[in-house]
C-alpha cells in the first residue's frame, strides 16, 4: 500500500507511489511492518488527498482495536519501531515538518500492507471480464446472497463483499488501480 508517514493510537498517514482502489469510508485489512515486526488492523480509509505526480496520500482510521492492541499501536508510535509524531519531549519546530519515516533495524523505512481482497473470485467473474460480465454477475450473486431473501446469517456479510467487488471492478479508473494493486500483492 504504501509507506507510514504518521502513526498514533487512532490512526496513520500512508503515502504510495500509485493510485489506490479506496475511497473515504472504504474498509481495508492492514499489517504495519517496519523490519522483522508486524502489527495486524483493521482501519477504515477516513480521508484521500488528490495524488501529486508522484505520490497519493490516505487517512487510515483503526476499528475494532481492543485496548491491548492499542496501546501496543501506541508504543510503537512512541519509541520507534514504526514511525509516529515527534517523540516524547521533542517538539516539531518548522513549518513544514520533515517526513518522519524512521527506518527499522534493517535500514528500511516502515510500510503498509494491506491485504487485497480477490474481487474476481468474488462474483466468480475472470480478470479479462468485460463490464457486462461482471455487471451480470454482481445481479445473480446479489440475487442469492441479499440478507433479505438469504436466512443464512453469513449472508449480510456475502453480500457487503459481492457489493464492494461490483463498486471497484464497475469503474474502469479504480478497476485499474486495483489491478496493480493485486499486481503488487501477488509478486
Amino acid at each position: 500500500m504504501g509507506t507510514v508517514r504518521d502513526l498514533s493510537q487512532t490512526g496513520m498517514k500512508v503515502a504510495s507511489e500509485t493510485r489506490l482502489p479506496y475511497r473515504k469510508g472504504d474498509s481495508v485489512e492492514l499489517t504495519l511492518r517496519a523490519g522483522n515486526r508486524q502489527i495486524r488492523l483493521q482501519g477504515e480509509v477516513a480521508w484521500k488527498k488528490r495524488c501529486s505526480l508522484k505520490v497519493c496520500e490516505y487517512g487510515i482510521r483503526f476499528v475494532n482495536l481492543s485496548s491491548a492492541m492499542s496501546k501496543a499501536v501506541g508504543a510503537a508510535a512512541k519509541f520507534g519501531m514504526i514511525p509516529g509524531g515527534a517523540t516524547a519531549g521533542e517538539r516539531q519546530t518548522r513549518k513544514k515538518p520533515a517526513q518522519n519515516t524512521r527506518a527499522s533495524a534493517d535500514g528500511l523505512p516502515p510500510e503498509v500492507v494491506a491485504h487485497v481482497p480477490d474481487y474476481y473470485h468474488a462474483l466468480g467473474v475472470d480478470t479479462e471480464a468485460n463490464l457486462e460480465d461482471i455487471h451480470d454477475a454482481f445481479r445473480k450473486h446479489a440475487r442469492a446472497s441479499h440478507p433479505d431473501v438469504n436466512p443464512d446469517a453469513d449472508a449480510q456479510r456475502k453480500f457487503m463483499e459481492i457489493a464492494a467487488a461490483y463498486q471497484v471492478l464497475k469503474d474502469a479508473r479504480r478497476r485499474k488501480s486495483y489491478d496493480a494493486l493485486r499486481q503488487r500483492a501477488l509478486v
